[in-house]
């Protein structure tokens, strides 16, 4: 109201809506953004108004406003719940007008930055073998995006119960190619165990946390010093005992020929021995000194189980010459 000579003239207040204000929020954020009038909350009955906001991605996300009551000081008037899946930040820009009564202003833009949240790329595994680092990249999606962003982590839980590992505290993701797990698990089983690792990504916007299983297959170890002596002419007849006795289950045994200390060329190679069951022959080579003096067969054994190659180790021979009746012995 206003007077002019002395008399008093109805009007409208104008509302007018504060300009520049912005807001940055993680993706996945409601904006949850109170729009600011000056003076503020005059007229108390105005009311805004505007389209669905324009995404600088080109994506959809939003709604648009409709006589949105301004209300009393707090209240939230923009509540949308903005996703940013690009790997850097975008904006959502509301183009917000003001009404009272048959008044109206605006519009004015109100600026919404989407910081993205980090987001690893699901269903990440890998297998190695017993004693082996993990030396594992853990991956983004979109790959290597964001940039600045951290990892954390605790310590693996082991399908079997062992306390193996260590926690990851603000790893960096970058460079490419950064190798950041490089525990070195063991499995002293006779099967697979997995270690899974639950990572969690952040770059001031924290990721959700996902799931990261390393396999590790039990390694096979041969006893060590295994010998045995045999007669020329003889058979081997050896079975190649595994340390634990036949574990892990399903491994098997290759070698090449032996070396024998005489020279001479003997024995066969063997390719994918099965170890099992217990109590196989797997050396059966029959071996034979002319020397008249001991001679050894230096057999190299590898035992291998899926992908794990055991430590080779030397099984020797000896092979006793048979006794030489001389002729014309009178």
């Amino acid at each position: 109201m206003y007077k002019r000579q002395g008399i008093v003239v109805g009007s409208d207040a104008f509302p007018t809506i504060v300009t520049g204000q912005t807001k940055t929020i993680c993706s996945s954020d409601n904006v949850d953004l109170e729009i600011l009038l000056n003076p503020a909350k005059f007229p108390a009955t105005t009311t805004f108004d505007g389209p669905a906001p324009t995404i600088s991605d080109g994506s959809s996300h939003g709604s648009a406003q409709s006589g949105v009551p301004t209300g009393v000081a707090g209240d939230i008037h923009i509540t949308d719940q903005i996703f940013n899946t690009t790997g850097a930040p975008i904006t959502a820009t509301y183009s917000v007008s003001s009404t009272i009564g048959t008044c109206t202003t605006g519009p004015v833009d109100v600026v919404i930055t989407i910081d993205p949240a980090p987001l690893l790329a699901p269903g990440q595994t890998k297998t190695i073998c017993g004693g082996e680092s993990v030396d594992y990249e853990i991956l983004l999606s979109p790959l290597n995006q964001p940039a600045g962003t951290i990892y954390n982590w605790a310590a693996p839980t082991m399908s079997d119960g062992s306390g193996q590992g260590s926690a990851g505290v603000n790893v960096a993701a970058d460079p490419s190619g950064t190798l950041h797990i490089t525990d070195v698990l063991n499995n002293m089983t006779s099967n697979d165990i997995t270690a899974t690792y639950t990572v969690t990504p952040t770059n001031g916007c924290p990721g959700a946390p996902v799931d990261i299983v390393i396999t590790v297959q039990p390694t096979p170890a041969l006893v060590v010093g295994q010998t045995k002596t045999i007669c020329s002419g003889d058979a081997v007849n050896l079975e190649i005992l595994l340390n634990p006795a036949n574990t892990p289950s399903g491994t098997i045994l290759k070698w090449p020929t032996p070396i024998m200390s005489d020279g001479s060329s003997q024995g066969t190679a063997g390719a994918n021995v099965a170890a099992d069951p217990a109590g196989t022959l797997h050396l059966t080579d029959i071996l034979v000194n002319t020397t008249g003096a001991p001679i050894t067969a230096t057999y190299s054994i590898t035992p291998v189980t899926g992908i794990c190659d055991g430590a080779v180790e030397d099984l020797v021979i000896t092979i006793d010459p048979e006794p030489v009746v001389l002729p014309n012995q009178s």
